[in-house]
């Protein structure tokens, strides 16, 4: 019978830690006192709890801060900068102050907790990653109040960012392989802004090995006064400052100068270019007769021809992702989509080891397809759309 007891009461324990993600000595001690169990089925209720990776505590944790308990493996002990941060982040933006105030009132890591929390969170713990997440919110914060410092990154996207990664960073974390948290967090968090941090030209995408470059230039730029000028490109010192500095290439350089200059009116632009003929033809820049324009945007023949062309291209990529990728491969080929140069049936096969016969079938059937109302009506308005012809001499 007490073995019965016993049972009953560690799968209480167990029905209350799957709830609430833990339990208290206070728990254990008052289902055994409810069951009548001796001392010693205490201690075993206790360790038959701890081996199964479940969080004890000695007292339920609050929601508000009273004692400022330290876990010996928890990487952050400066405790005493946050109430700075907090406030320069209010300072900033008071419409982030509710959820400054929530931050402050998360009780920091109790003694060995973060121990049992990482093992909890990567077994799936809902709990243990909620706490996880919490606990380190204000590491979050402050790396984004950097990002904002020394960025100039927007406020609201900073804080989202950072949070954002690092919630990744906790569902990620394998507490024997990626070291401290507080580190890997770090990372996450850092990696996650400078990936969504838009350059002084949020409507152009740049990759992150674009970026990189960009974001250590950022600060030097900042310092001499460069960030929000116009002329960037123009400006020999500046290149010579990032070169000297970085030790960049001239690719990196015109990368980071095109980065870092915001729009301006095509008016603004062909002034300056105007102005600075030598530099603009010295770097990526050609002259057409005596205009002085991108070669980007030299276009020879019709230029509604072109765009058309170029979008035509572009929709048609995207149907032919419908086909199978070999169907793809063969129409491509056979028709020259993406490099003009048209194939013969045979000069296919040979490429795929199979016979004409075989890639005849697989054009037939991959051109039906395209036929079907469902692709054909995406590129009615382009079959509709006739060119102007330019006429050869006989």
């Amino acid at each position: 019978m007490g073995r019965d007891l016993r049972q009953e009461a560690l799968e209480y324990l167990l029905n209350k830690a799957e709830k609430q993600g833990y339990v208290t000595f206070d728990d254990i001690m008052d289902c055994a006192d409810e069951k009548s169990l001796p001392i010693q089925d205490f201690d075993w209720l206790s360790s038959a709890i701890t081996t199964r990776g479940i969080i004890i505590y000695d007292e339920a944790p609050t929601s508000h801060i009273s004692v400022n308990y330290e876990d010996e493996e928890y990487d952050d002990y400066a405790q005493s900068d946050y109430e700075a941060v907090y406030d320069r982040i209010i300072e900033l933006d008071n419409s982030l102050e509710p959820f400054i105030t929530e931050i402050r009132n998360i009780m920091p890591p109790q003694w060995r907790e973060f121990t049992q929390l990482k093992y909890q969170a990567f077994e799936g713990n809902q709990y243990a990653r909620e706490r996880m997440i919490g606990m380190h919110l204000r590491i979050a914060v402050k790396i984004a109040l950097q990002r904002v410092e020394n960025y100039d990154m927007d406020i609201q996207d900073a804080i989202g960012e950072a949070c954002i990664g690092l919630v990744i960073a906790v569902d990620k974390y394998n507490p024997d392989m990626n070291g401290p948290f507080g580190s890997y967090a770090s990372m996450w968090i850092l990696q996650n802004l400078t990936r969504h941090q838009p350059t002084k030209r949020p409507l152009m995408y740049y990759p992150v090995h674009k970026k990189e470059p960009y974001f250590s230039a950022y600060p030097i730029l900042k310092k001499y006064g460069y960030i929000g000028e116009t002329n960037l490109f123009t400006d020999e010192s500046v290149r010579e400052l990032l070169q000297e500095k970085l030790s960049l290439t001239n690719e990196q350089t015109e990368d980071v100068l095109n980065a870092a200059t915001p729009f301006v009116s095509f008016e603004e632009w062909y002034s300056m270019s105007f102005e600075n003929n030598d530099v603009f033809e010295k770097h990526t820049f050609k002259r057409d007769d005596e205009l002085l324009i991108p070669g980007e945007l030299i276009v020879e023949g019709n230029l509604d021809e072109e765009i058309t062309k170029t979008m035509l291209k572009e929709q048609l990529a995207e149907v032919l992702k419908t086909l199978t990728e070999r169907e793809q491969e063969v129409l491509a080929l056979r028709y020259g989509l993406f490099d003009g140069k048209e194939k013969t049936l045979e000069e296919v096969g040979i490429l795929f080891n199979v016979t004409r016969e075989r890639i005849r079938q697989i054009e037939a059937k991959a051109l039906r397809k395209l036929r079907h109302p469902s692709r054909s009506r995406t590129l009615k308005d382009y079959l509709d759309y006739t060119p102007t012809i330019k006429e050869e001499d006989d």
